[in-house]
């Protein structure tokens, strides 16, 4: 099977990617930030978080990645 527009993701992960994304834009931060936390696209998840002025949960966030992985 090849992919016809390839893409760093998994074409679920991808599908999740977009959902999440439109989520933000309707201001729905925290239900995309949970789809993009159960998928471990964190980097987005803090993104989104910082876009819409949580930045506090961002940094809480990204502390416990930094703690867990070292």
């Amino acid at each position: 099977m090849y992919d016809i527009f390839p893409t760093d993701y998994e074409p679920h992960l991808c599908f999740i990617k977009i959902v999440a994304d439109k989520l933000i834009e309707e201001g729905l931060v925290l239900s995309a930030v949970q789809l993009y936390e159960k998928v471990s696209m964190f980097e987005e998840c803090i993104d989104g978080l910082i876009k819409r002025n949580y930045k506090e949960k961002a940094l809480a966030m990204a502390d416990k990645l930094l703690k867990e992985s070292g």
